[in-house]
């Protein structure tokens, strides 16, 4: 590993990204420093107009490599990620499947090349420039080829997604930063619940008057199986009242088996909800008691099988890989379970250190970047999903996350989110109605994309829904020019 690392005036640029990737390669930090002679690695950027010229060597490793870049093309961030990088793997043999990409969407840059010239130049473009690795660009051909071929069937013209948040959980899970309060009064709960129809039933007010339509509605938490029965009945009758047209796509996240009732399900059924979430994370019992979920894997089981007798059309499962004390034989047994369920997706996230989850106070990062059996068990999520004729359609990747890695979801033909598809993508606005959501509203004029954060604590946002009724107002008519 490299401890100390220069970079010159004009390379110091790209100094966190250059801690972000060492840290993912040997799950230590570097020190950046200002005088060459002391350093393990040297990075000198000259730069001109048109031509971007990079230098990378060490005298120790003895290594030297120089790059040129276009300046229209590329920028110095990226070049001297590319050198540092290079650098790496020449003298410590060490790849990142990923490369120098650091975003959570490597799918958008994907489509941007295609876009841009085609598929196999931006393919040797993400291997030669961008250090991605075959297997991934593989995986990213396939997830494009499958959503081009689900968007030529959609019409996303005048339409918008709605994601509705619920802020409370029946216990944290340990690896969790969404919202998720816990023991709230049943007070607030009941506040916000009524808050957030006002802004609902506002926001479907405003897309009728405007001749607008909604494609998808997700509704997620936090825990939305927390409502009573009585309140998800409220809830899908204000949708139905607020809304003209039919929406293609109605998800709602059922994730915690200690929150669904067989009522619920009823409801969720009747109001023409056609796919729920089910999410086990994993079929291990020490797993889930160590990560504080209040249920075990008969519940999950028991559930699943309600909502399978009332016909959803989709029922979606979320696993973890990565999990702490969870082996390669751990991962292979909740697969095992899952080859009986065979749901019509499934989505395989590998665990993310998230900085204000309580997992991250219980494992050293150096430990988590170190664990050696993540990559055999990504490689054996996919390699089920793919003999259980599961194909990968959307995918995101996260900071800190095991391995360097990515979440991926697969679904079994024509059984595709088309939320996560649209708003992993950003292909459409998405309006967030109640505690935590984001609304991303598109402008049609510019194509710029205006972030509107909804408030995370329950209290604020009752207290506030006029002025964020009021931000939506004054944002909402940038979506009259798509």
């Amino acid at each position: 590993m490299y401890d100390y690392v220069y970079l010159d005036n004009i390379a110091i640029v790209a100094a966190e990204d250059i801690k972000r990737l060492h840290l993912a390669v040997f799950g230590t930090q570097i020190q950046i420093i200002e005088i060459a002679a002391n350093a393990d690695l040297c990075i000198t950027i000259i730069d001109s107009p048109v031509t971007i010229i990079g230098n990378a060597y060490s005298v120790a490793k003895g290594i030297s490599i120089k790059r040129s870049i276009n300046s229209y093309q590329y920028s110095i961030k990226k070049l001297v990620l590319n050198l540092f990088l290079q650098a790496i793997e020449q003298s410590f043999h060490r790849r990142l499947p990923w490369g120098i990409l650091t975003g959570i969407r490597p799918l958008k840059l994907y489509r941007k090349l295609n876009e841009t010239t085609c598929m196999e130049d931006a393919e040797y473009t993400l291997k030669d420039f961008f250090l991605v690795s075959e297997q991934k660009i593989s995986l990213l051909r396939d997830i494009y080829v499958i959503q081009e071929q689900i968007l030529k069937k959609q019409n996303i013209n005048k339409q918008v997604s709605i994601y509705v948040g619920i802020p409370y959980c029946p216990s944290k899970c340990n690896y969790c930063t969404f919202l998720g309060y816990v023991d709230r009064t049943n007070e607030e709960q009941a506040m916000f619940f009524y808050t957030l129809l006002h802004e609902l039933r506002w926001t479907l007010n405003w897309l009728v008057a405007h001749d607008m339509s909604v494609a998808s509605i997700y509704i997620g938490g936090g825990t939305p199986s927390m409502l009573s029965a009585n309140q998800i009945e409220q809830l899908f009758q204000t949708i139905e009242q607020g809304s003209n047209n039919y929406c293609e796509e109605i998800t709602f996240e059922a994730g915690r088996p200690d929150t669904i009732t067989i009522e619920k399900l009823d409801i969720l059924k009747q109001a023409g909800v056609n796919r729920i979430s089910i999410n086990p994370q994993t079929f291990n019992e020490h797993t889930l008691r160590k990560m504080n979920r209040k249920h075990s894997v008969e519940d999950i089981l028991t559930i699943y099988e309600h909502a399978r007798k009332r016909n959803f059309e989709q029922i979606n499962m979320d696993l973890i890989l990565g999990l702490p004390n969870e082996s390669l034989a751990d991962v292979k047994n909740t697969l095992q379970v899952m080859n009986n369920l065979l749901p019509e997706s499934v989505t395989i996230h590998t665990l993310s250190l998230k900085t204000k989850s309580k997992l991250k106070e219980q494992i050293p990062i150096e430990d988590f970047r170190r664990a050696t059996d993540i990559g055999r068990m990504v490689e054996a999520s996919q390699a089920w999903a793919l003999s259980a004729g599961y194909k990968p359609y959307y995918l995101y990747r996260q900071k800190n996350i095991a391995g360097n890695l990515e979440n991926v979801g697969y679904a079994k033909s024509d059984k595709y989110s088309l939320y996560n598809i649209y708003i992993m993508e950003e292909l459409m606005p998405i309006i967030g109605i109640g505690c935590g959501s984001v609304s991303k509203i598109i402008d049609g004029k510019t194509g710029k994309l205006n972030r509107l954060p909804n408030p995370s604590e329950p209290q604020y946002y009752i207290q506030h829904i006029d002025d964020i009724i009021g931000k939506k107002q004054k944002h909402l008519p940038e979506l009259l020019t798509i």
